[in-house]
Protein backbone atom coordinates (compact mmCIF):
# COMPACT_ATOMS: atom_id res chain seq x y z
CA UNK A 1 0.00 0.00 0.00
CA UNK A 2 1.34 3.44 -0.95
CA UNK A 3 0.91 5.86 2.20
CA UNK A 4 1.69 9.07 -0.13
CA UNK A 5 5.01 9.33 1.98
CA UNK A 6 6.55 11.61 -0.36
CA UNK A 7 5.09 14.64 -2.56
CA UNK A 8 5.75 15.67 -5.94
CA UNK A 9 3.86 18.78 -5.85
CA UNK A 10 4.86 21.93 -7.57
CA UNK A 11 6.56 23.40 -4.55
CA UNK A 12 8.70 20.09 -4.23
CA UNK A 13 7.81 20.33 -0.87
CA UNK A 14 4.36 20.72 1.21
CA UNK A 15 5.41 19.45 4.48
CA UNK A 16 5.32 21.99 7.80
CA UNK A 17 9.20 22.46 8.48
CA UNK A 18 9.67 24.32 11.90
CA UNK A 19 11.72 27.03 11.58
CA UNK A 20 13.31 29.06 14.71
CA UNK A 21 15.01 31.65 12.73
CA UNK A 22 12.23 32.21 10.66
CA UNK A 23 12.31 35.87 8.67
CA UNK A 24 10.01 37.66 6.90
CA UNK A 25 9.21 35.37 4.07
CA UNK A 26 9.94 32.20 4.99
CA UNK A 27 7.78 29.55 6.22
CA UNK A 28 6.93 28.65 9.69
CA UNK A 29 7.89 25.40 11.05
CA UNK A 30 4.18 23.64 11.78
CA UNK A 31 4.43 19.82 11.42
CA UNK A 32 6.39 17.11 12.63
CA UNK A 33 9.97 17.02 11.35
CA UNK A 34 10.05 13.25 11.17
CA UNK A 35 6.50 13.68 8.82
CA UNK A 36 7.85 11.47 6.04
CA UNK A 37 9.18 9.06 8.45
CA UNK A 38 5.30 8.78 9.70
CA UNK A 39 3.66 8.50 6.53
CA UNK A 40 6.82 5.61 5.66
CA UNK A 41 5.25 4.08 9.39
CA UNK A 42 2.15 3.88 7.71
CA UNK A 43 2.18 2.02 5.14
CA UNK A 44 3.40 -0.42 7.35
CA UNK A 45 0.92 -0.62 10.00
CA UNK A 46 -2.48 0.59 8.10
CA UNK A 47 -3.56 -2.83 8.10
CA UNK A 48 -3.39 -3.49 11.80
CA UNK A 49 -4.65 -0.40 12.24
CA UNK A 50 -7.83 -1.38 9.92
CA UNK A 51 -8.12 -4.42 11.82
CA UNK A 52 -8.03 -3.03 15.34
CA UNK A 53 -10.68 -0.20 14.26
CA UNK A 54 -13.00 -2.70 13.23
CA UNK A 55 -12.79 -4.39 16.61
CA UNK A 56 -12.96 -1.41 18.75
CA UNK A 57 -15.58 0.40 17.38
CA UNK A 58 -19.02 0.55 19.64
CA UNK A 59 -22.19 -1.66 18.18
CA UNK A 60 -23.91 1.26 17.79
CA UNK A 61 -24.22 3.30 15.32
CA UNK A 62 -24.21 0.78 12.91
CA UNK A 63 -21.43 3.20 10.62
CA UNK A 64 -19.51 3.98 13.47
CA UNK A 65 -16.15 5.38 12.29
CA UNK A 66 -12.92 3.42 11.62
CA UNK A 67 -10.16 6.61 12.72
CA UNK A 68 -6.44 6.16 12.45
CA UNK A 69 -3.95 9.21 13.85
CA UNK A 70 -0.26 9.58 13.06
CA UNK A 71 0.65 11.02 16.10
CA UNK A 72 1.63 14.40 14.04
CA UNK A 73 -1.56 15.91 14.09
CA UNK A 74 -2.28 14.16 11.23
CA UNK A 75 -5.56 11.73 11.24
CA UNK A 76 -7.85 9.60 8.71
CA UNK A 77 -11.26 8.40 9.24
CA UNK A 78 -14.21 6.75 7.39
CA UNK A 79 -17.45 4.53 8.21
CA UNK A 80 -16.93 1.19 9.15
CA UNK A 81 -16.95 -1.24 6.05
CA UNK A 82 -14.96 1.27 3.88
CA UNK A 83 -11.68 0.80 4.90
CA UNK A 84 -9.20 2.78 6.55
CA UNK A 85 -6.45 1.83 3.97
CA UNK A 86 -8.63 3.54 1.65
CA UNK A 87 -8.49 6.79 3.23
CA UNK A 88 -5.01 6.69 3.80
CA UNK A 89 -4.34 6.45 0.25
CA UNK A 90 -7.17 9.03 -1.13
CA UNK A 91 -6.98 11.75 0.60
CA UNK A 92 -4.09 14.33 1.82
CA UNK A 93 -3.72 17.32 3.49
CA UNK A 94 -0.31 19.81 3.62
CA UNK A 95 -0.76 22.71 5.63
CA UNK A 96 1.54 25.93 5.68
CA UNK A 97 2.21 28.96 7.58
CA UNK A 98 4.09 31.96 5.93
CA UNK A 99 5.02 35.42 7.51
CA UNK A 100 5.48 38.84 5.44
CA UNK A 101 5.65 42.33 5.08
CA UNK A 102 1.71 42.13 4.76
CA UNK A 103 0.49 40.00 7.70
CA UNK A 104 0.28 36.31 7.98
CA UNK A 105 -1.20 33.93 5.77
CA UNK A 106 -2.08 30.09 5.65
CA UNK A 107 -2.05 27.45 2.59
CA UNK A 108 -3.95 24.25 2.63
CA UNK A 109 -2.74 22.15 -0.64
CA UNK A 110 -5.79 19.24 -0.63
CA UNK A 111 -6.04 16.32 -2.89
CA UNK A 112 -9.19 14.08 -3.60
CA UNK A 113 -8.20 10.44 -5.12
CA UNK A 114 -4.34 10.90 -4.22
CA UNK A 115 -3.30 7.30 -4.79
CA UNK A 116 -4.06 7.85 -8.64
CA UNK A 117 -1.56 10.76 -8.80
CA UNK A 118 1.10 8.91 -7.26
CA UNK A 119 0.88 5.48 -9.04
CA UNK A 120 2.17 5.43 -12.60
CA UNK A 121 -0.92 2.81 -13.43
CA UNK A 122 -4.14 3.58 -13.09
CA UNK A 123 -6.26 0.41 -10.63
CA UNK A 124 -9.99 0.35 -10.84
CA UNK A 125 -9.96 1.21 -6.97
CA UNK A 126 -8.93 4.76 -7.98
CA UNK A 127 -11.74 5.49 -10.35
CA UNK A 128 -14.34 7.77 -8.78
CA UNK A 129 -18.04 6.53 -8.69
CA UNK A 130 -20.21 8.55 -10.91
CA UNK A 131 -21.46 11.09 -8.25
CA UNK A 132 -18.66 12.61 -5.62
CA UNK A 133 -19.47 15.32 -3.36
CA UNK A 134 -16.18 17.10 -1.49
CA UNK A 135 -16.06 18.69 1.68
CA UNK A 136 -13.56 20.60 3.46
CA UNK A 137 -13.98 22.34 6.81
CA UNK A 138 -11.93 25.31 7.58
CA UNK A 139 -10.48 26.72 10.83
CA UNK A 140 -12.48 29.51 12.41
CA UNK A 141 -9.00 31.72 12.11
CA UNK A 142 -9.41 32.37 8.38
CA UNK A 143 -10.48 35.95 7.60
CA UNK A 144 -13.26 35.08 5.25
CA UNK A 145 -12.60 37.93 2.73
CA UNK A 146 -9.38 36.55 1.77
CA UNK A 147 -10.14 33.33 1.35
CA UNK A 148 -9.19 32.05 -1.95
CA UNK A 149 -9.83 28.34 -4.00
CA UNK A 150 -7.64 27.18 -6.35
CA UNK A 151 -9.19 24.03 -7.64
CA UNK A 152 -7.25 21.27 -10.09
CA UNK A 153 -7.94 18.53 -11.62
CA UNK A 154 -6.06 15.25 -13.34
CA UNK A 155 -7.52 12.64 -15.92
CA UNK A 156 -5.30 9.78 -17.27
CA UNK A 157 -4.18 11.62 -19.78
CA UNK A 158 -3.27 14.91 -18.33
CA UNK A 159 -0.87 12.50 -15.76
CA UNK A 160 0.93 11.42 -19.18
CA UNK A 161 1.76 14.83 -19.88
CA UNK A 162 1.93 15.99 -16.10
CA UNK A 163 -0.29 18.47 -16.49
CA UNK A 164 -3.47 20.00 -14.40
CA UNK A 165 -6.76 21.31 -15.64
CA UNK A 166 -8.29 24.46 -13.75
CA UNK A 167 -11.77 23.91 -12.83
CA UNK A 168 -11.90 27.40 -11.40
CA UNK A 169 -14.49 29.52 -13.62
CA UNK A 170 -12.09 31.50 -16.29
CA UNK A 171 -9.57 29.84 -14.61
CA UNK A 172 -9.59 32.18 -11.16
CA UNK A 173 -10.20 31.19 -7.69
CA UNK A 174 -13.24 31.54 -6.33
CA UNK A 175 -13.26 33.74 -2.96
CA UNK A 176 -16.75 33.11 -0.81
CA UNK A 177 -18.64 35.56 -2.40
CA UNK A 178 -18.82 33.44 -5.76
CA UNK A 179 -18.49 30.32 -4.84
CA UNK A 180 -21.88 29.40 -4.40
CA UNK A 181 -22.97 28.46 -7.54
CA UNK A 182 -25.21 25.81 -9.43
CA UNK A 183 -24.36 23.95 -13.00
CA UNK A 184 -20.62 25.68 -13.02
CA UNK A 185 -18.41 24.19 -15.87
CA UNK A 186 -15.74 22.10 -15.99
CA UNK A 187 -17.18 19.16 -14.64
CA UNK A 188 -18.37 20.87 -11.46
CA UNK A 189 -22.42 20.64 -10.83
CA UNK A 190 -23.09 22.63 -7.66
CA UNK A 191 -21.36 24.77 -4.65
CA UNK A 192 -21.77 25.27 -1.45
CA UNK A 193 -20.28 27.08 1.91
CA UNK A 194 -21.95 27.01 5.38
CA UNK A 195 -20.96 29.12 8.65
CA UNK A 196 -20.34 27.00 11.60
CA UNK A 197 -23.37 27.01 14.11
CA UNK A 198 -25.68 27.21 11.19
CA UNK A 199 -28.53 24.74 9.97
CA UNK A 200 -26.79 23.72 6.64
CA UNK A 201 -23.56 23.58 8.55
CA UNK A 202 -24.31 21.43 11.08
CA UNK A 203 -27.13 19.07 8.60
CA UNK A 204 -23.85 18.29 6.62
CA UNK A 205 -21.45 17.92 9.54
CA UNK A 206 -23.58 15.02 10.90
CA UNK A 207 -23.74 13.39 6.81
CA UNK A 208 -20.14 13.72 6.96
CA UNK A 209 -18.27 13.17 10.44
CA UNK A 210 -21.26 12.79 12.47
CA UNK A 211 -24.35 10.13 13.40
CA UNK A 212 -26.21 11.35 9.73
CA UNK A 213 -27.49 9.00 6.83
CA UNK A 214 -24.16 9.11 5.42
CA UNK A 215 -21.77 10.28 8.52
CA UNK A 216 -18.89 8.71 9.60
CA UNK A 217 -20.01 7.90 13.18
CA UNK A 218 -18.29 9.49 16.07
CA UNK A 219 -16.83 6.14 17.78
CA UNK A 220 -16.21 8.73 20.61
CA UNK A 221 -17.35 6.25 23.44
CA UNK A 222 -15.35 7.95 26.67
CA UNK A 223 -14.83 4.51 28.68
CA UNK A 224 -12.82 3.23 25.80
CA UNK A 225 -8.84 3.14 26.01
CA UNK A 226 -8.64 3.26 22.21
CA UNK A 227 -8.27 6.85 21.74
CA UNK A 228 -6.27 6.48 18.78
CA UNK A 229 -9.22 4.95 16.83
CA UNK A 230 -12.29 6.94 17.71
CA UNK A 231 -13.28 11.11 16.90
CA UNK A 232 -12.98 11.91 20.27
CA UNK A 233 -11.11 15.09 19.08
CA UNK A 234 -12.49 16.25 16.37
CA UNK A 235 -15.78 15.98 18.02
CA UNK A 236 -14.56 18.16 20.40
CA UNK A 237 -12.91 20.69 18.34
CA UNK A 238 -16.51 20.78 16.58
CA UNK A 239 -18.25 21.76 19.89
CA UNK A 240 -15.70 23.92 20.76
CA UNK A 241 -16.27 26.00 17.73
CA UNK A 242 -12.77 25.41 16.25
CA UNK A 243 -14.24 25.65 12.96
CA UNK A 244 -15.82 28.55 10.77
CA UNK A 245 -16.71 27.34 7.07
CA UNK A 246 -17.73 24.35 5.34
CA UNK A 247 -16.99 24.16 1.43
CA UNK A 248 -19.26 21.77 -0.19
CA UNK A 249 -18.86 21.16 -4.24
CA UNK A 250 -21.13 18.63 -5.80
CA UNK A 251 -19.30 16.73 -8.93
CA UNK A 252 -19.81 14.86 -12.17
CA UNK A 253 -16.70 12.69 -11.87
CA UNK A 254 -16.91 9.73 -13.64
CA UNK A 255 -13.49 8.63 -14.73
CA UNK A 256 -9.87 7.78 -12.85
CA UNK A 257 -9.16 11.70 -11.94
CA UNK A 258 -7.19 13.33 -8.93
CA UNK A 259 -8.74 16.76 -7.71
CA UNK A 260 -6.12 19.21 -6.30
CA UNK A 261 -7.22 22.10 -4.16
CA UNK A 262 -4.98 24.85 -2.76
CA UNK A 263 -7.01 27.46 -0.51
CA UNK A 264 -4.90 30.32 0.97
CA UNK A 265 -6.19 32.97 3.20
CA UNK A 266 -4.84 35.78 5.87
CA UNK A 267 -4.59 34.74 9.18
CA UNK A 268 -4.31 37.29 12.16
CA UNK A 269 -0.49 37.84 13.53
CA UNK A 270 -0.05 35.34 16.28
CA UNK A 271 -1.96 32.62 14.74
CA UNK A 272 -0.08 29.10 15.46
CA UNK A 273 -1.18 26.70 12.48
CA UNK A 274 -0.73 23.61 14.68
CA UNK A 275 -3.80 24.63 16.42
CA UNK A 276 -6.08 25.15 13.68
CA UNK A 277 -8.40 22.01 12.67
CA UNK A 278 -8.72 21.19 9.08
CA UNK A 279 -10.70 18.36 7.40
CA UNK A 280 -11.16 17.29 3.86
CA UNK A 281 -12.93 14.54 2.06
CA UNK A 282 -15.15 13.13 0.03
CA UNK A 283 -18.07 10.77 -0.47
CA UNK A 284 -18.81 8.89 -3.85
CA UNK A 285 -21.88 6.71 -3.92
CA UNK A 286 -23.45 4.86 -7.11
CA UNK A 287 -25.94 2.14 -6.84
CA UNK A 288 -24.04 -0.23 -5.16
CA UNK A 289 -21.68 1.63 -3.28
CA UNK A 290 -21.38 4.37 -0.90
CA UNK A 291 -17.76 5.39 0.22
CA UNK A 292 -16.38 7.70 2.28
CA UNK A 293 -12.95 8.54 2.76
CA UNK A 294 -11.57 11.79 5.24
CA UNK A 295 -8.03 13.11 6.38
CA UNK A 296 -7.70 15.39 9.10
CA UNK A 297 -5.04 18.05 10.54
CA UNK A 298 -4.75 19.83 14.27
CA UNK A 299 -3.88 19.48 17.69
CA UNK A 300 -4.78 16.24 18.24
CA UNK A 301 -3.81 15.15 21.94
CA UNK A 302 -2.74 11.34 21.94
CA UNK A 303 -1.25 11.40 25.32
CA UNK A 304 -3.47 13.44 26.75
CA UNK A 305 -1.18 15.91 28.54
CA UNK A 306 -2.56 19.18 26.99
CA UNK A 307 0.46 19.70 24.59
CA UNK A 308 -0.74 18.64 20.89
CA UNK A 309 1.36 15.98 19.57
CA UNK A 310 2.38 18.13 16.62
CA UNK A 311 3.98 20.69 19.28
CA UNK A 312 5.88 17.79 20.91
CA UNK A 313 6.71 16.35 17.85
CA UNK A 314 8.46 20.07 16.90
CA UNK A 315 9.94 20.71 20.05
Amino acid sequence: MNCHHALDDVNGSVTLQKSKRCTKGCSIASASKLYYIRRAALALIVAVATILAVLVVPAKPASAAQVMWSYGGYGYFTANGNGIGNAVENMHIAPTLTKDSNGTHVQYEIYFNYAFKEKLNPQPRQRILARVTFYVDLPKQLITDTIRVKRDRRNVYEKKWNDWTSQNDKGIPETMKNWDKYWGWSRTISRWHYAYGSNDFNGQWEDTVGNGNFGCGYNTDPSSKFKNYSLCEIKKWHDNGDFGIMLRSFESANSTTCYRWVITADVPDGTDIRYMPIIAGYQSTNAESHERDYATYGPYDHDGDGIPDNVEWDN
